[in-house]
């Protein structure tokens, strides 16, 4: 009797521990699949809800500053003041019909960060600058 008792004892305890795996399984396939399901939810509607929003409110903003640009021209370069209340020309120069920088010492001295751009994209990049601001810079500042 010894025998079947330590198989009886066996079977009921490999019986408690394949019922608790099962349930185990059972529960982190059900919340896998609700954080799947959530996580698809939230990727699709909300973000992709704001970033439409939120590329139409640049679309009309980037619109309204080409139209007033179109109509009124660089205004902005007369009497333009900064966060520094330095005019626009105070900053900027117009020299062989490109717009450069003035430079001269921040007073109080400004730390910044400088990333390097290999030529690679920093030439697209100013080109595209120069190609959309110069149409409005043909006026001295």
């Amino acid at each position: 009797m010894t025998g079947r008792t330590a198989t009886l004892n066996w079977w009921i305890h490999y019986k408690k521990v394949a019922f608790i795996w099962f349930i185990s399984a059972l529960c982190f396939f059900i919340l896998f699949q609700m954080a799947l399901h959530n996580s698809s939810n939230t990727l699709s509607s909300p973000s992709s809800d704001s970033s439409n929003l939120s590329s139409e409110r640049r679309s009309k903003l980037y619109d309204k500053m080409a139209r007033d640009l179109d109509e009124h021209g660089a205004a902005f370069l007369n009497h333009g003041e900064t966060s520094q209340s330095l005019s626009i020309s105070d900053i900027f120069t117009l020299k062989d019909g490109s717009v450069t920088p003035v430079l001269k010492p921040a007073n109080p001295p400004v730390r910044a960060n400088v990333l390097y751009l290999n030529t690679e994209f920093s030439v697209p990049f100013a080109e595209a600058v120069n190609n959309i601001f110069n149409p409005y810079f043909d006026k001295e500042l």
